[in-house]
């Protein structure tokens, strides 16, 4: 399935909570803040993955902290937490900042001609996690980097029918390729020696860690390369595409004031969120409120439905750029904003991810214009993350 939004019809655009039964059982489509809250954050252990997603993004992630669950999790959010803390995260600002001045001088040096934007986007975003969170030991170029992620996650990220049916991979060349890439891509940062600093940085910490097995070490560092990279590289390439067509966005990336740029990248990932959708299994029968939802009922939260929502959002299909500067919207937005889930399993690098956008997005816009050269709309593709199904190309005009 290369777009899962085709799924979704005005029923679950203007309903809260849609019922779906077949051979496959019960499957429960929910967008309602308060079942997701329950869900996610209040009854956690009652309602894990589905095995189905596991499966996949075991595939991607490997046994990491993204994928791991139950005790093994618990070690590694808690060995990894640490890099990502407020006061953490405010240091990984001068890196960030360096690498948008780079992404500014490459953009230079093109002299206006056209860039494959996500393409783009995405070496920055390699780029920005090598620099803040694995001391530079990353020595392959970001572009060829950013390609590899984007095979990778075609041969192994699609939904397949072995998947359905719990039967194992085939092992084709193809897919055994990628892998060994990936996998040597991490070993060689595992065994590269960083410039001497004071903080230690995550392959540090992976390297002391008790209790991880060198897999473990291997695709944490892939997670966070790859997945890292993906996410937020795509999510700065649909923040360039919206703004660069709407000169009030543009005007906020320029200004001075960061909360501007703030809402202008929600609203960014408002409309086209990282995961667009995910599953949870109810393992045991429960209520909550007048809903009872069964025991092996199949909640799948779609973070594109519940951010475009007809009873969630005024106007939901629109950019509204100053749509998040209201104290309002923010707070009334909870469980009915999830770019990065929520609960135990928030994403553990939103943090990062938004200081790393909003930097380096408003040192792109304080110094180019951006003209789109590909018609749009654009047909959409997931994989990992909601990309267009073709390259989107740019060009930056210098101001």
């Amino acid at each position: 399935m290369t777009n899962p939004i085709r799924l979704w019809t005005r029923e679950h655009f203007h309903k809260l909570v849609v019922m779906h039964d077949s051979v496959f059982g019960r499957r429960m489509v929910v967008s309602d803040p308060a079942i997701i809250r329950h869900v996610l954050a209040g009854d956690p252990a009652n309602f894990p993955r589905d095995a189905l997603q596991q499966r996949i993004i075991a595939r991607v992630t490997g046994n990491s902290v993204f994928s791991a669950m139950g005790e093994s999790w618990k070690l590694q959010r808690s060995l990894l937490g640490g890099q990502f803390v407020p006061t953490r995260i405010k240091a990984y600002e001068a890196a960030f900042e360096q690498i948008a001045s780079a992404a500014c001088q490459r953009l230079a040096a093109a002299r206006g001609e056209a860039i494959d934007l996500f393409a783009f986007m995405g070496a920055v975003a390699v780029s920005a996690i090598n620099q803040a969170l694995l001391s530079g030991r990353l020595r392959e170029p970001p572009e060829q980097v950013e390609r590899s992620i984007q095979a990778f996650a075609a041969t192994q990220g699609k939904l397949r029918l072995g998947d359905l049916l719990s039967l194992p991979a085939l092992p084709l060349d193809s897919l055994r390729r990628e892998v060994r890439c990936v996998h040597a891509r991490a070993h060689s940062i595992l065994a590269t020696q960083k410039v001497p600093r004071e903080e230690r940085d995550a392959v540090d910490i992976l390297h002391s860690a008790e209790g991880l097995s060198e897999r473990q070490r291997r695709d944490n560092i892939s997670t966070l390369l790859g997945a890292g990279a993906d996410t937020t590289g795509t999510a700065m390439a649909w923040a360039v595409l919206l703004a660069a067509r709407d000169e009030g966005a543009s005007d906020m990336l320029r200004g001075t004031d960061g909360i501007a740029a703030s809402a202008v990248v929600r609203e960014v990932l408002r409309l086209f969120p990282p995961a667009p959708v995910f599953s949870r299994v109810a393992m045991k029968t429960c209520a909550i409120g007048n809903l009872t939802i069964r025991g092996g009922t199949t909640i799948i939260i779609a973070p594109w439905l519940v951010h475009r929502h007809r009873q969630l959002w005024q106007d939901p299909d629109d950019f509204r750029a100053g749509r998040f500067l209201t104290e309002a919207t923010t707070r009334a937005a909870r469980y009915s904003f999830l770019p990065f889930g929520g609960g135990p399993r928030i994403c553990i690098g939103q943090g990062f991810a938004m200081l790393e956008m909003e930097t380096g997005l408003r040192k792109l816009f304080r110094t180019f214009h951006f003209e789109l050269l590909t018609p749009l709309p654009v047909s959409l593709r997931q994989v990992i993350t909601l990309r267009p199904s073709k390259p989107v190309f740019v060009r930056a005009i210098e101001r």
